[in-house]
C-alpha cells in the first residue's frame, strides 16, 4: 500500500512540476501550430525568381517562368483569369486606376484590364524587360538594358525614351522629381520630366543594390555598408559598416518617418534617418540569414529564408511573434496587405497566410 501511496504522490507531484515550468521550457515559444491561418495555396507552376505579387482589393497578380500572369481571387486562391506571353514574367506587375502593367522578357510592356485581363495596349521594347514598372504623372516608366522609357498611361505612346547602357537588372522608384536605379556598379538619378541624367554614385562593391528613396535621400546596402545620399545632388549623407562581412542576397531598406529598417545577416536593424545612429538592433536566432523586410501597421515581416516567418515592431524592435511552416519558403521579400502575408513556397505555390491570436 505504502508503495502505491509514493508512486501516486510522485506522479501528482511530477504533473504540477512540468506544468510550472512549461512556460520557460526552450520549446515553449511563440511559436505554435495555431497562431497562424493558411488562406488558401496555389500552384503557380514554373518560377525561377519567386517576384512579388501585386494586390489590388480584390485580386492578386502573379507571373511566372512560362510567360503567364495570373490573377488570383484574394479571399479564395481561385484564379479568375491568365494572360500568356511568349517568354517569362519574373517582375511584380503594378496596378493603377484598374489597369495592370508588366513586362516580359519577350521586349513587350503590356497594359491590361485587371477585372477581365483584357489586353488594353502593349509597347515592343525591342529588348528583355527585367523591372517592375511604375506610374507617375499619367506616366508609365520602366527600362530595359540600353533605354528607360516613359508612355502615355492610356496610349502607350512613346513619351520619353533616354539610352543607357546598364549592367545587371536595374531596380527602379521614383520620389517626386525623379527615378532612380541601379546596375552593378552605379546608382543613376534621372530627371521625370525629360528622363536626362541628373547624377551617378559610384559603388566600390560589384553588385546590384536595391534602391529606397523618398523626396529627401536615397538609400541602398552595397557590400556590408548601408549609404544614404541626398536625392537631389547624390551626395552622401552618412554611411554604416556592418559588423558581418557581406550578405549572401541583396537586401532592401525601408524608409519610414524619421526612421530606416533593413535586416543584414541574422540581425534587423533601425537607424536615424537624420545623422544613422543606431536606434535598434535586433539578432534573430537562426542558422539562416534574414530575408528582405516588409513593413506594414508598425510591424516588420521577415523570414529566415527556410521555414519561419517573423513579426518585430518598429518602435524598439521587440520581437512579438515567430511561426514555421512544414514547407520551406522561397520569397526573398514578403508581401504583406491587410495583415495576410503572401510568399512562394518550395513547392511553387502561392501562400496567403493571416496571423490569428
Amino acid at each position: 500500500m505504502r508503495n502505491k501511496y509514493f508512486t501516486k504522490l510522485a506522479i501528482i507531484l511530477s504533473f504540477f512540476l512540468f506544468s510550472s515550468l512549461k512556460p520557460y521550457l526552450p520549446n515553449n515559444r511563440l511559436l505554435k501550430k495555431d497562431n497562424y491561418k493558411i488562406l488558401w495555396k496555389y500552384n503557380i507552376d514554373k518560377t525561377m525568381f519567386f517576384p512579388q505579387p501585386a494586390i489590388s482589393e480584390e485580386i492578386v497578380f502573379i507571373g511566372n517562368d512560362n510567360g503567364v500572369l495570373n490573377a488570383i481571387d484574394k479571399r479564395r486562391g481561385r484564379v479568375l483569369w491568365s494572360f500568356k506571353i511568349d517568354k517569362p514574367i519574373y517582375k511584380t506587375p503594378v496596378i493603377e486606376e484598374n489597369i495592370i502593367y508588366f513586362g516580359g522578357k519577350d521586349g513587350y510592356l503590356y497594359a491590361l484590364y485587371s477585372k477581365r485581363g483584357k489586353l488594353k495596349w502593349k509597347f515592343d521594347a525591342e529588348e528583355p524587360i527585367s523591372c517592375n514598372p511604375f506610374v507617375i504623372n499619367k506616366l508609365v516608366y520602366f527600362n530595359t538594358k540600353h533605354f528607360v522609357y516613359a508612355l502615355d498611361q492610356e496610349a502607350g505612346l512613346d513619351m520619353i525614351k533616354s539610352e543607357y547602357l546598364y549592367t545587371g537588372h536595374p531596380n527602379i522608384c521614383n520620389n517626386s522629381n525623379a527615378l532612380f536605379f541601379n546596375d552593378d556598379m552605379k546608382i543613376h538619378s534621372l530627371s521625370l520630366k525629360d528622363g536626362k541624367k541628373l547624377w551617378q554614385y559610384d559603388l566600390n562593391i560589384f553588385g546590384a543594390s536595391k534602391v529606397s528613396v523618398n523626396d529627401e535621400v536615397v538609400t541602398f546596402i552595397n557590400g556590408n555598408k548601408i549609404f544614404v545620399l541626398n536625392a537631389t545632388d547624390g551626395k552622401l549623407k552618412w554611411k554604416y559598416e556592418f559588423e558581418n562581412e557581406e550578405s549572401k542576397f541583396s537586401k532592401n531598406v525601408v524608409i519610414k518617418e524619421d526612421k530606416i529598417y533593413c535586416s543584414f545577416a541574422n540581425t534587423v536593424y533601425a537607424f536615424s534617418l537624420k545623422n544613422g545612429e543606431p536606434v535598434w538592433d535586433r539578432k534573430i536566432k537562426t542558422d539562416y540569414e534574414l530575408s528582405e523586410i516588409a513593413i506594414e501597421n508598425n510591424l516588420i515581416y521577415l523570414s529566415d529564408m527556410n521555414n519561419s516567418i517573423y513579426l518585430i515592431e518598429i518602435e524598439k524592435g521587440k520581437k512579438i511573434d515567430e511561426f514555421e511552416f512544414e514547407f520551406k519558403i522561397k520569397s526573398p521579400l514578403l508581401t504583406v496587405n491587410d495583415e495576410i502575408i503572401y510568399f512562394i513556397n518550395d513547392e511553387n505555390e502561392m501562400c496567403a497566410v493571416k496571423v490569428t491570436e
